[in-house]
């Protein structure tokens, strides 16, 4: 007696079978139960954008012998420093803000250098000094983000902070009069490469309320001048150089004011003046200093 098995058949049931053991089923799909538990599979993208690349005709050779960088240890320190470092005994600085709480400094000479990065009472503003590096990239930067969809009971300071937690740590907010509900700008210090913008819900008191949320720009200080000292030789003269520069103070006050409304150029609170040096109370009334010889 002959059997006779079709070759043809036979190959196709055994690849079937092969095949369904090796093969998973959706692997990029999740079920609503793993959903609610936070394990959901996402596929891992293959593709990258192709970096650009900047030959050496466009890099720029830059002399940081007497440079120091340095990370403050509150923001509102970084408006302040031309205040600041004249206490302690450093009065010829400039001041570079580089992004973040990092800022650059220079110094006069390789001595003055020195003996910066080795004085304790600079030391007390910053969380570290350094020599200044040419390919210094700070990690975190510091921008402003514009929030709208938040309801008239949620509009407090808790709340905004809440929500700009969700990239970072929020710095300030944006003062405003209890005539603008549309939106409110917080300032946030993130580690977030991509651009905030983004559409989420949140949930008060039982009901869902859709938030928008859009990057605007980068903090960017406004430094505080230190007050000038002018040195003169009679009563005559302090009183001339008074009413001069008294002029010249409110000029300036004037256009300040006239800055303040935009939103970049906040001090975040000012240190007092009298930090480090004692007040004189028989000094003139204007914001210049004059002292006697």
């Amino acid at each position: 007696m002959h059997i006779y098995v079709e070759t043809s058949t036979l190959a196709a049931d055994l690849l079937s079978k092969r095949h369904s053991k090796t093969v998973p089923k959706n692997f990029g799909a999740s079920s609503f139960a793993t959903v609610l538990k936070g394990n959901v599979n996402t596929p891992l993208s293959t593709t990258t954008a192709p970096a650009m690349v900047i030959d050496d005709s466009c890099v720029v050779t830059r002399d940081l012998e007497l440079y120091v960088m340095g990370e403050v240890k509150k923001l509102l320190f970084i408006p302040n420093l031309r205040v600041l470092l004249p206490n302690e005994g450093f009065q010829n600085v400039k001041l570079v803000y580089l992004g973040g709480l990092w800022v650059m400094i220079e110094l006069e000479s390789r001595k003055t250098k020195k003996k910066f990065m080795q004085h304790v009472g600079v030391a007390s503003w910053f969380n570290r000094l350094c020599n200044a590096q040419s390919d210094f990239v700070p990690r975190e930067h510091i921008v402003w983000v514009n929030i709208e969809g938040v309801p008239l009971h949620a509009w407090s300071r808790d709340t905004f902070t809440k929500i700009g937690s969700k990239w970072g740590e929020v710095m300030e907010l944006e003062e405003s009069k209890d005539d603008l509900f549309a939106r409110k700008r917080i300032c946030i210090m993130t580690k977030q490469v991509d651009n905030i913008l983004e559409k989420f819900k949140i949930i008060v008191q039982g009901k869902i309320f859709v938030i928008r949320a859009k990057e605007l720009f980068v903090w960017s200080p406004v430094f505080k001048e230190d007050k000038e000292v002018v040195y003169c030789t009679d009563d005559e003269s302090v009183k001339g150089t008074g009413e001069d520069k008294g002029e010249a103070s409110k000029s300036v006050n004037s256009d300040a004011e006239s800055d303040g409304e935009g939103v970049s150029d906040t001090y975040f609170g000012e240190i007092e003046d009298n930090l480090g040096n004692e007040q004189n109370s028989e000094q003139p009334m204007n914001e210049k200093e004059a002292y006697i010889i």
